[in-house]
């Protein structure tokens, strides 16, 4: 089913199979007839209809066709509007949704007439009050202004004028609602979920026409009886969500034995619960700020009867859903449930300049959100710790909001450090959404007139962060452990190296590298070559504190040197870069250089040793089912394969892991030789023109396939060292070594297209960096003009070709 647009689930419908009954064909034909728009000879738009009789029998066809897909009974007339059909959910969900949009289609016009004359904040108000459903099992809500709310050519086409007089809707109203509560429960996951959007649409559309007074409702109080229907779905959702609620105690222990549903876990639904949550946070969305001053008395004046009362036993109940269900989806669904509730608490008219207001320090409700947000920001799965973040940015800006930015303050040791460590996360998703939040929350680009600084907050904080950042290098999730490794380079980056901000960091400093060393001994490639990274920053911002500890990291960071996976290698050559300028001021940094030449001296040459093989055996041993039996089993449900933390050992003890080979040692000093070009101030053209020589010979192998990667490499890196070197020293002492294997690569047809790839781009930068002159002459001295005039010509073209797609586009 495509619930996407009306046009589509009623398409869909007619597709379903098992077929329909002939009896609803017909009417999703009709309503087909209604939404699609008409094709006409002077360009495809209906004209509005000024026939007011003609618009009345459409509306009243759409009206009834609507309650025929919902399976109310009609027959009986206005007496008995709870008389309803028991009716397949396919039709209950098409016809949930066009109850829910022809909600929305009066919800608009009764918008558009009084946004002009609203206030700002009422203003503000409305334009957050859309609902929308996104999916069946995750749905969310989402803010939308007036201008969004404009309908687009490709969603629903029938004639706006087809608007009813608000006092019509009143029964129409009040049989949706009928249908509400009795499918609140539905066994299907997508009709609870159209349930929560019919709901949030009543909802905005109550509070909207119980502010306008200039509707002339026929002498029928429609705003009385809206908010009767409104209150009456408060107290079936409330209960529904105390019944759902109580099936799990407050340690995330099982249900009783009375539960009969012992197939759930953690990864599926749990029964209604999600939806429960999901429409008590659509109807409090469609409240806006009147909920709090309806159904907020003070923290010790609610009982919460109705069960949607912002009281400690609704506070309770969402944070065992937020922070101690054991299912993902519940967890997010109370996470957006808490996100309305602190959204419309900032828009309430409820006095903000005394200690009652709802968010005031100190309050139930600030600290409950606090709580939560110190458990879901750190949560296993993205999904919540996304729905967290949104929460925290939300929570912030509301509390900003109501009594300003200094307020924020009391607040940041708990949730700075989970923010911090959010920004490197792996999740896309929740690193860029948190990275935005940062920046509103302490960018003055953003934030006009901010006078609070990250830096200083994190400096101020920096127990509270750094304890929680070494926790988290010990978490059992891998990406957690990686994330973390990135926080401790940056913190060691942005304070270690200030003068202001160091001496606030100094006493976690052996902490910190501690849990660096820990993670550099991991069993996630992942972890490693993050943590490799950091030591080598944290180095260059610690030097002294680090000397005890820098030959065991240089231990691990030459082993990583020879790592199977290529941008470990890379990484490590950057940390042992990073370590080289550290303690430049010793010696010119011999206590790294002099041990770090003797190891490229003995690792450049292994190329050679390494064992000889067809590119036909190399594609056979990776199909070989023998070699790929008993190794790590991966779980579609999780975020990658169960990795361990290692304390000991490092890669090569690891069991599920292939041996190291010769050639990438050498491939590994090709990122070294790049990275001393870059510190050329340290190291002399009489040191690297032997190891140049060296690198060269070695990357003439060809007796096995991977010696293709290893010339790639070298290509790729050349340009970079060439232009660290200088282009006239490059010029005279170095180009001539790799002319004839370079133009070799070039022409050759047995060579992988990466490294012949690799090899033309290096041909062509080199000549752009030396002249294109000199290069060609260079080239003529082993017979290969021809060769760099036809690879600089198609590379040109190419560049060019690109350059014209880009202007074309």
């Amino acid at each position: 089913m495509d619930f996407s647009s009306p046009e589509r689930a009623l398409t869909s419908l007619v597709r379903r199979n098992p077929p329909l009954p002939e009896a609803i064909k017909s009417v999703s034909a009709s309503l087909l007839d209604l939404y699609v728009k008409k094709d006409n000879s002077d360009g495809g738009s209906t004209a509005p209809c000024s026939d007011t009789s003609t618009t009345t029998s459409r509306g009243d066809q759409e009206m009834t066709s609507i309650f025929a897909l919902l399976g109310v009974d009609t027959d009986n007339g206005d007496d008995y509007p709870t008389a309803v059909k028991d009716v397949r959910w396919e039709c209950l969900a098409v016809g949930l949704l066009l109850a829910s949009h022809w909600l929305e289609r009066h919800t608009r016009a009764l918008l558009v007439d009084s946004y002009s004359s609203a206030s700002s904040s009422a203003a503000a108000e409305m334009q957050q009050s859309a609902v929308y459903a996104d999916g069946p099992r995750q749905p969310c809500l989402v803010a939308s202004s007036t201008e969004n709310m404009e309908r687009s050519n490709d969603e629903i086409h029938i004639n706006d004028t087809v608007i009813y007089a608000h006092y019509h809707n009143v029964d129409f109203c009040e049989r949706v609602v009928v249908i509400c509560q009795r499918h609140l429960e539905h066994d299907e996951p997508r009709v609870r979920t159209l349930v929560a959007r019919v709901i949030g649409a009543h909802s905005k559309y109550t509070g909207l026409i119980s502010r306008d007074s200039n509707n002339d409702n026929n002498g029928v109080d429609v705003s009385s009886q809206l908010i009767a229907q409104r209150n009456k779905i408060s107290h079936f959702i409330g209960t529904s969500l105390k019944e759902h609620a109580a099936m799990y105690d407050e340690d995330r222990s099982l249900p009783g034995p009375d539960f009969q549903a012992p197939a759930l876990d953690d990864t599926t639904g749990w029964r209604a619960l999600e939806t429960s949550l999901i429409a008590l946070a659509s109807w409090i969305n469609g409240c806006g700020g009147t909920y709090v001053d309806q159904f907020y008395h003070g923290e010790e004046g609610s009982s919460n009867e109705s069960g949607v009362e912002l009281s400690s036993s609704l506070l309770i109940i969402l944070e065992g859903c937020s922070a101690k269900h054991i299912n993902r989806h519940v967890r997010a669904a109370g996470l957006q449930c808490l996100e309305q509730i602190i959204r419309v608490s900032s828009l309430s008219t409820y006095d903000g300049s005394n200690e009652q207001h709802v968010l005031h320090e100190g309050s139930e409700l600030r600290d409950c959100v606090v709580r939560i947000l110190t458990v879901c920001l750190a949560d296993n799965w993205s999904q919540v710790r996304m729905a967290a973040s949104v929460l925290n940015r939300e929570f912030l800006v509301a509390v900003r909001k109501v009594y300003g930015e200094e307020s924020l303050v009391p607040l940041f040791p708990a949730l700075l450090p989970r923010m911090c460590l959010n920004r490197f996360y792996l999740a896309q998703g929740v690193k860029l959404y948190s990275q935005d939040t940062w920046k509103l929350i302490f960018d003055p680009a953003i934030t006009c007139f901010t006078k609070l600084n990250g830096a200083e907050e994190v400096s101020k904080c920096a127990g509270a962060v750094c304890r929680y950042y070494v926790k988290m290098c010990d978490a059992d999730n891998h990406v957690v452990r990686e994330a973390s490794c990135q926080a401790v380079a940056e913190i060691a980056e942005r304070l270690g190296c200030n003068e202001e901000y160091a001496p606030y960091l100094a006493p976690f400093v052996p902490m910190l590298l501690q849990a660096l060393i820990l993670c550099f001994h991991d069993e996630s490639w992942p972890v490693r070559d993050e943590a490799c990274l950091a030591c080598g920053k944290f180095v260059k911002a610690y030097p002294e504190e680090c000397l005890d500890d820098l030959g065991m990291l240089f231990e691990r960071w030459t082993d990583h040197l020879c790592d199977q996976i290529w941008s470990v290698r890379e990484d490590a050559a950057v940390a042992l870069g990073d370590a080289l300028l550290a303690y430049e001021y010793k010696d010119g940094g011999a206590i790294i250089l002099e041990p770090l030449l003797a190891i490229l001296k003995e690792r450049i040459p292994l190329a050679k040793t390494q064992p000889a093989m067809t590119r036909e055996e190399l594609i056979a041993s990776h199909n070989d089912a023998v070699l790929h039996t008993d190794s790590q089993l991966y779980s579609c449900g999780s975020l990658a394969p169960k990795l361990k933390k290692r304390s000991t050992g490092g890669c090569s003890d690891c069991k599920v892991r292939r041996e190291k080979m010769p050639w990438e040692a050498t491939d590994g000093c090709v990122y070294m030789v790049r990275e001393l070009c870059r510190h050329r101030h340290l190291v002399k053209d009489e040191v690297l023109l032997p190891i140049f020589e060296a690198l060269v010979d070695a990357c003439r192998v060809k007796h096995f396939p991977q010696g293709d990667d290893l010339r790639a490499t070298l290509w790729n890196q050349l340009p970079v060292m060439a232009e660290s070197i200088g282009k006239t020293t490059f010029k005279r002492k170095y180009l001539h070594m790799f002319i004839e294997l370079l133009m070799d690569n070039v022409s050759s047809k047995s060579a992988s297209a990466l490294s012949v790839h690799a090899a033309s781009h290096c041909c062509h930068d080199l000549a752009t960096l030396v002249g294109k002159g000199i290069f060609r002459g260079r080239c003529e001295e082993f017979g290969a003009g021809m060769i760099f005039d036809s690879c600089y010509q198609s590379k040109d073209l190419n560049r060019m070709g690109k350059s014209v797609l880009r202007t074309a586009y």
